[in-house]
């Protein structure tokens, strides 16, 4: 058994992955995928200085700041108009927010301020020269760094990608992920269960969980507990993913066969971490594929995965964004932890009225249990160390998702 910071490292120091390779996609297809290269602003946007509300352009210098100020009314202009002509002293042009300003014009007096009255306009005192303008690079100046390289590509990202004209963006390849479900015990979901039988979960968690890792999923198998079954299995899914997950079959029981499969016709890295729950997890390496073996129970998957495999997925896709680090929250109740292994507790983490994080164990600890994992927002990592934590005391958290949901 090793430690899980040992567990991670080994990881790291056995598949030693370059980045992952980089496509085109089309702007509409990019979403939630990962930046491949820093992006900067192709020019300054919007490009034009323009009107931040609807109003009267005209010269700050024109304007008269004790008293009333009257300017002829040129005209107006909307939106797609183009750029009006130059105004010249003593005008103004009724103008709608975002539209470019004539050259000349540097001021906008807003329309609740002013009366048309016969071809002219009346503008009340206090309008300061200069207001509600924003400039040619409001948004953007030109060359400035707008993504970065490792950013997943939400909503916003796109929107500026569109912003700048794109049609296509460079991301990385999604990790194809191949996952291997061992276990006579198990049936699919619309099977009937027979005596000591139940349906599988851990076939549709695990996929879940992968492509919310930004993975995209090559093959699910149901290979029970056959050895024969399982190295052909085990042995298709590596020449056909970049990662394997394999879930059951990971412990020491008579029918737990993978950890030794993976031995003999691949490499295994470890076996058994000192985490708790998921300690029979493995690691190993099949036909150049890595391939971790987490444990059967759903909650040991959810928290393994999170442990072990999320990481590496983040790391192939120089994403960090995809496996945030902990958040500090303190804990709703007494905690009195007796083993030493790193526990990571289902739990759910709300602000309190004080604006401060609180975190509230989740009474449940059994691996089973996938309600527990429902009920949850968050797992909180307990150090490894037998010890006692006081309500109040301060303990890592991590979010699933990244948010409180």
């Amino acid at each position: 058994m090793i430690d899980l910071d040992a567990a991670r490292a080994a990881i790291v120091a056995r598949t030693g992955w370059a980045a992952a390779p980089v496509e085109q996609v089309p702007l509409a297809a990019a979403l939630g995928r990962v930046l491949a290269f820093d992006t900067p602003a192709p020019r300054a946007i919007p490009g034009f200085a323009h009107a931040a509300m609807d109003g009267y352009a005209l010269r700050g210098a024109d304007l008269d700041p004790s008293a009333t100020t009257r300017l002829r009314l040129r005209g107006v202009v909307l939106a797609g108009d183009g750029v009006p002509a130059p105004l010249r002293v003593g005008e103004c042009l009724r103008i709608m927010t975002g539209v470019p300003l004539p050259t000349g014009a540097d001021t906008v007096a807003v329309r609740e301020i002013a009366r048309e009255d016969s071809g002219a306009v009346e503008i009340a005192p206090g309008t300061a020269p200069g207001a509600n303008v924003r400039a040619a690079d409001d948004d953007f100046a030109a060359g400035a760094t707008a993504l970065r390289a490792g950013q997943p590509a939400g909503p916003a990202a796109l929107g500026v990608l569109a912003s700048f004209g794109a049609l296509t963006v460079a991301v990385r390849a999604r990790p194809r992920v191949a996952v291997v479900v061992s276990g006579d015990e198990l049936v699919p979901p619309g099977a009937s269960p027979g005596p000591g039988q139940r349906h599988d979960s851990n076939g549709s968690l695990l996929p879940a969980l992968a492509i919310a890792s930004g993975a995209a999923l090559a093959s699910v198998v149901h290979a029970g507990d056959d050895p024969a079954v399982l190295e052909r299995a085990l042995r298709d899914a590596a020449a056909d993913a970049d990662f394997v997950l394999t879930t059951g079959g990971a412990s020491a029981g008579d029918a737990d066969f993978l950890p030794a499969l993976v031995a003999r016709i691949g490499e295994r890295v470890f076996w058994k971490v000192a985490m708790r729950p998921g300690m029979p997890a493995f690691f190993g390496v099949v036909g150049g594929a890595p391939v971790f073996g987490l444990p059967g129970n759903p909650v040991s998957v959810f928290a393994t995965f999170h442990a072990l495999v999320r990481p590496a997925l983040a790391r192939w896709l120089g994403a960090t964004a995809l496996d945030p680090p902990p958040v500090a929250a303190r804990l709703a109740q007494v905690v009195d932890k007796r083993h030493s292994r790193v526990e990571f507790r289902r739990a759910r983490v709300e602000v309190d009225a004080t604006a401060t994080l609180r975190v509230a164990l989740h009474p449940s600890i059994s691996s089973g249990a996938l309600r527990s994992v429902l009920e949850s927002n968050a797992l909180a990592e307990l150090a490894a160390q037998p010890r006692r934590w006081e309500a109040g005391e301060v303990v890592p958290v991590h979010l699933f998702g990244g948010g409180f949901a």
